[in-house]
C-alpha cells in the first residue's frame, strides 16, 4: 500500500486535484510524504523548528503552484522533493549566521547498508532492480560523499571540510558515483550533459559549475524532465536517515497558514478590484465632465442618463443618503406607543467630507428636551459648546443654552420656543461666556434638521 501511495501516478492525480483547489487531495499528499519531507529536511537543517518552517511552507507552495506542474515535465515525486530542497537552501542562506556554523560541526554522513534491509522487506522484488543494490557497490567514501552532498544545504567545499578530505576527491567521488549510477540503471541518461545535471541535484555547485549547469538547461530540451529523474532517485538516500513522526496538530498549522493566505488573496484582489474600478471610473467621469461641459456651454440641458451618473458617484449624495437613513432608524427606535410621545428628533452631524453624527436631541409632547453627546468628547476650559436654532437656513439664528460635553443636557421648551419642520439646529465653538452677538461668533461644528415624528 506504501508502494501504491508513492507510486507516480498517484502523486500525479493528487497534484492534479491540488491544482483545482481540493484541500481532500492536500491532506492525502501531506498523509503520505509529510514525514518523509520532514525526516530530510530535519536532517539538512539540523534542527527541529526550523524543519517545520520548511515543510508548512513547501506545502503552502505546493498549494499554491501546483498548476503549474504536468505529466509531461516529468517525475511528480521528483518535482515535489525539488520544492522541498528549494525551501531547505532557502531557509539555510536566509539563516546562514544561525546554521552554517551548527552544520560544519556535524560529522559526515556515514551509508547505513540498506540493500539488505530492503530485501527483507520487498523479498518479491529482484534486488538487481533496486537503487541501494548499485549504490552499494561504490566505495564506503564515495557513498559517504554523495550522501554528505545531497543531504547539505552548503556548498560542495564544506562537505569535504566535514569529511575530512580535500575538495578535489570529493569532485571525484561524486563524479564516479554518477557515472556507476549512470551505466547501472537504464532509465538515467548516460551523456555528460546529463550527468552534469545529476550533480547539479545533487547540490553545492561552485559559481562556474552552476554557469555551466544552467547554459544545460537553457539549452537540453528535457533538460527538466532529467532534473526531476535525479532528484527522484535521490530521494532513496532518505531511506538511510532516522525516521521522524509529525504531531498531529502539524495539519492543523498548515491548514491555518492556508486560510490566512486565502484571506490575503481575497483582500488583495478586493484592492486590485477597487483600484482598477477607480482608474476607470476617474476616466469615464472625466469624459462625462466635458460631455457636461459642453452642454451647458451651448446652453442644453443635461440628459436623466448623465444626471442620474454624476448623482451615483457623488460623495454628498451617498453621505446625505447614510444621515436620512440614520435619522429614519432613530424614528423607528424612538417612536413609543405610550401617551409620552416622543415627538421631534434632530441629528447633529459635524461638517467633514465624511460626516459623523456628534449629537442628538430628542422632543417629546409632554415638554421634555433631551440633548446628547454621541460620543465621549472632550471639553476644554476656554472655550463652550453653544446651542444654536434657525427656522430660515441660517440668515437669523436663535441662542439657547449652553452644553456640558461630558453627559445628556435637559432643554427648557420654552428656550426652544416653537418647533416647525426642517428647523436646523447648530453647536458652535465660542469663548468662555457666549458670544455677544444673536449669532455665533464661533465655528460651526455640528448641524442638523429636525425631524417630525407624528408627520404622516
Amino acid at each position: 500500500m506504501k508502494s501504491n501511495k508513492n507510486s507516480s501516478q498517484y502523486l500525479q492525480k493528487l497534484l492534479s486535484s491540488i491544482a483545482k483547489k481540493q484541500k481532500n487531495a492536500l491532506q492525502q499528499l501531506f498523509d503520505s510524504e509529510a514525514e518523509s519531507m520532514m525526516t530530510l529536511a530535519r536532517q539538512s537543517l539540523v534542527n527541529e523548528q526550523s524543519a517545520k518552517k520548511v515543510l508548512l511552507k513547501t506545502f503552502v507552495i505546493i498549494w499554491e503552484n501546483a498548476d503549474s506542474y504536468s505529466a509531461e515535465m516529468g517525475s511528480a515525486r521528483g518535482w515535489l522533493y525539488s520544492v522541498l530542497r528549494h525551501q531547505i537552501r532557502e531557509y539555510y542562506t536566509e539563516n546562514y549566521q544561525t546554521l552554517a556554523l551548527t552544520l560544519a560541526k556535524e560529522a559526515a554522513f556515514k551509508p547505513l547498508g540498506m540493500r539488505e534491509v530492503q530485501e527483507e522487506l520487498n523479498p518479491e522484488i529482484n534486488a538487481e532492480e533496486t537503487f541501494h543494490y548499485y549504490f552499494e557497490q561504490l566505495t564506503q567514501e564515495q557513498q559517504s560523499s554523495l550522501l554528505t552532498v545531497y543531504l547539505s544545504p552548503d556548498v560542495q567545499a564544506v562537505s569535504a571540510t566535514r569529511m575530512g578530505i580535500p575538495l578535489a576527491r570529493l569532485s571525484e567521488d561524486i563524479s564516479i558515483g554518477l557515472h556507476h549510477l549512470a551505466r547501472s540503471l537504464p532509465h538515467l541518461p548516460r551523456h555528460e550533459e546529463g550527468l552534469i545535471l545529476g550533480e547539479f541535484v545533487l547540490g553545492g555547485m561552485s559559481d562556474s559549475a552552476l554557469r555551466q549547469a544552467y547554459e544545460i538547461i537553457d539549452r537540453l530540451e528535457d533538460s527538466t524532465r532529467i532534473i526531476l529523474l535525479w532528484e527522484e532517485l535521490f530521494t532513496e538516500f532518505i531511506a538511510q536517515l532516522q525516521p521522524c513522526s509529525l504531531e498531529p496538530s502539524t495539519w492543523k498549522s498548515l491548514n491555518d497558514k492556508l486560510k490566512e493566505l486565502h484571506h490575503q488573496q481575497k483582500e488583495l484582489e478586493r484592492k486590485k478590484y477597487d483600484s482598477a474600478y477607480e482608474d476607470g471610473s476617474s476616466e469615464k467621469n472625466i469624459e462625462l465632465q466635458e460631455k457636461a461641459a459642453a452642454l451647458a456651454k451651448d446652453g442644453k440641458k443635461m440628459p436623466i442618463s448623465l444626471r442620474l451618473h454624476f448623482l451615483w458617484h457623488s460623495v454628498k449624495f451617498w453621505q446625505g443618503l447614510g444621515i436620512t437613513c440614520l435619522l429614519f432608524a432613530l424614528v423607528i427606535l424612538f417612536r413609543p406607543s405610550s401617551s409620552n410621545t416622543l415627538r421631534w428628533v434632530a441629528v447633529l452631524s459635524d461638517r467633514s467630507a465624511n460626516p459623523t453624527a456628534g449629537w442628538t436631541m430628542k422632543i417629546k409632547d409632554n415638554g421634555q428636551a433631551l440633548i446628547t453627546p454621541s460620543y465621549q468628547q472632550i471639553g476644554q476650559s476656554n472655550v463652550d459648546l453653544k446651542l444654536w436654532s434657525s427656522k430660515d437656513k441660517g440668515q437669523t439664528m436663535h441662542a439657547i443654552t449652553t452644553l456640558d460635553t461630558t453627559t445628556s443636557n435637559i432643554i427648557d421648551l420654552s428656550a426652544l420656543g416653537d418647533i416647525q419642520p426642517q428647523q436646523i439646529f447648530y453647536i458652535s465653538l465660542e469663548p468662555k461666556g457666549g458670544s455677544s452677538a444673536n449669532r455665533p461668533s464661533g465655528s460651526i461644528l455640528y448641524q442638523g434638521p429636525v425631524v417630525n415624528l407624528n408627520e404622516e
